[in-house]
């Protein structure tokens, strides 16, 4: 009996054993995967600063190269989809190829607006926080009357990572996009091509207003 109990503890005391060494290297591949992605918000804003505040580019070109570095870092097309809902099946395949151009377009011009109103501000992430197989990350924008949160939504791509949303304050884009073009479709009678339509339109308002 006694060698038995003692063969039974052993076992069980390996498994244990076992056990805590799949939880210990599990949370230390996450808290790797939370650095990682910390860093990664935090030299995507640093590069979308820097382009916005390099005084040798004029206004356009500042805001092209802001083109640049969100376009990469972005998953635009995925984004596209879940925006437009449960309307991306009923579309057309030019009618989804015009939306998720258009809303690349739009999406690009909407944050450069906002990110430019925080040029002169400074920005400090607060940490990040797994949310399925996604990331979140905090972040805070310092320097106004008072402090502007801004949580990152991020998708594993590869080895890295890419926004999928940017809530701010609590209030993600993302739905607010989705929401907004379902209002529009439903004005045009269920139509995806009343949205392509204003779409159009948001996009040149945007940018002159960028420009302007």
């Amino acid at each position: 009996m006694g060698v038995e109990w003692a063969r039974r503890h052993l076992v069980a005391l390996l498994i244990a054993a076992g056990a805590a060494g799949t939880m210990a290297a599990a949370s230390k591949a996450a808290s790797a995967s939370a650095t990682a992605a910390d860093s990664f918000v935090a030299e995507l804003a640093q590069a979308i600063v820097a382009a916005l505040r390099d005084p040798s580019l004029p206004e356009p070109k500042r805001l092209d190269r802001v083109d640049a570095v969100t376009t990469g870092a972005f998953d635009l097309e995925r984004t596209a989809r879940i925006a437009l809902g449960r309307y991306w099946k009923a579309a057309a395949e030019a009618q989804r190829r015009e939306f998720t151009s258009l809303f690349r377009r739009y999406v690009l011009t909407s944050y450069g607006r906002r990110f430019r109103a925080y040029a002169d501000r400074t920005f400090r992430v607060t940490g990040a926080r797994p949310a399925g197989e996604d990331m979140v990350v905090g972040s805070l924008v310092e320097g106004g009357p008072t402090p502007i949160r801004l949580d990152w939504r991020l998708a594993p791509a590869g080895e890295g990572w890419r926004v999928l949303d940017v809530a701010v304050e609590g209030v993600s884009l993302l739905v607010t996009f989705r929401n907004e073009f379902a209002a529009v479709i439903e004005r045009h009678g269920g139509q995806v091509e009343g949205l392509l339509m204003e779409l159009r339109q948001r996009v040149a308002a945007e940018r002159a207003l960028l420009t302007g």
